[in-house]
């Protein structure tokens, strides 16, 4: 996280020195919202191919995703129990 900021600093600076003020804020602006929009993109992209392995899963390996669902389930149920026995930090 603290590269993040360095790294637009130094790349405003070169443009600065490249091109002067009008360039500098622009890359100053421009910079950090096009990371956030690269951040975005590749979290989608990842959402995006985890859905698509689940799906070869489900439509080539139909055994090992019942048995990866009925596993997630058992940890959900587990860790529902597990919930349930510790009191409360209100009371």
């Amino acid at each position: 996280m603290l590269l993040f900021p360095l790294t637009w600093i130094v790349l405003t600076v070169v443009a600065y020195v490249l091109s002067g003020w009008l360039l500098a804020g622009l890359a100053l602006l421009v910079i950090p919202f096009c990371g956030y929009v690269a951040i975005v993109f590749f979290e989608e992209l990842d959402k995006s191919i985890a859905g698509l392995r689940v799906l070869m899963f489900f439509l080539v390996r139909r055994r090992f995703f019942v048995r990866l669902l009925a596993e997630r389930n058992a940890i959900r149920n587990e860790i529902i129990a597990l919930g349930k026995e510790i009191p409360t930090a209100t009371k």
